[in-house]
């Protein structure tokens, strides 16, 4: 039991908010509706590219400002989604594990029909999409099991920031034995991905290859993706501690 008085993080993927999903549709969490993915795809494709502030169609400008000098990002004040689009607002809110690839693939697809010459959607950079200016900031001792999984904004003290580390997306690994290859999800947050045991490739009838091993796969480094993470530790600013602590 002394490894658990360590300073680590251990984490469990309970699935405590999973719905019921299928490849283009999903559950509101009132269970009501249900929002077609290619649909909602569609919205904030005509956010990026329609939305106006004094004339200037800022998003659609700031993308193709961006890309163009290789920073790939945009930079989204959630007060603008709100006003277009309160649903989608809700949606990011409630839903952001599934959203956020929706709605980054609606900025590489802007930047794919707006880019002079024109770029072919497949071959766009990932855009990583910055949110800002939050409607409703939640006190971080109000924070609970309800607000798993859901987009929050906290207010509070930095106490202290770890270093930037690599944590991989998916992993593309590749039975030894076979050479058969598969791409594993990795979980989330704090969360890793578990490697089969089992080689999924069934052996053709009469090859003189058999079964593979137990333990076959080994991961390919240069063909899994990766994203940068950093572990931030915040306190509660001073005016937000009640009287007497």
């Amino acid at each position: 039991m002394s490894e658990y008085g360590q300073q680590r993080v251990y984490h469990a993927n309970l699935e405590l908010r999973k719905d019921n999903v299928n490849n283009n549709s999903f559950h509101e969490l009132d269970g009501t509706n249900r929002l077609n993915l290619n649909e909602t795809q569609s919205k904030f494709r005509q956010f990026f590219a329609q939305y106006t502030l004094n004339g200037v169609f800022t998003y659609r400008e700031q993308l193709n400002d961006n890309y163009e000098h290789g920073a790939y990002y945009v930079k989204v004040d959630l007060q603008h989604l709100q006003t277009w689009d309160s649903q989608l607002t809700t949606i990011l809110r409630e839903k952001p594990s599934k959203i956020l690839p929706i709605l980054e693939a609606a900025a590489q697809d802007v930047i794919a029909r707006w880019s002079v010459p024109r770029i072919d959607a497949s071959k766009v950079h990932g855009i990583q999409v910055q949110f800002y200016n939050f409607p409703v900031i939640t006190n971080i001792r109000e924070l609970s099991a309800y607000h798993v999984g859901q987009l929050v904004t906290v207010r509070g003290i930095v106490s202290s920031a770890s270093k930037s580390t690599v944590k991989a997306t998916n992993l593309t690994i590749m039975c030894r034995n076979c050479k058969a290859q598969k791409i594993v999800k990795v979980a989330a947050g704090f969360g890793s991905a578990r490697l089969p045991r089992l080689c999924e490739t069934q052996p053709l009838p009469g090859a003189q290859m058999g079964k593979c091993p137990i333990d076959s796969y080994r991961i390919l480094p240069d063909s899994s993706s990766y994203i940068d993470m950093q572990r931030i530790k915040l306190q509660e600013s001073p005016e937000d501690v009640p009287t007497g602590e």
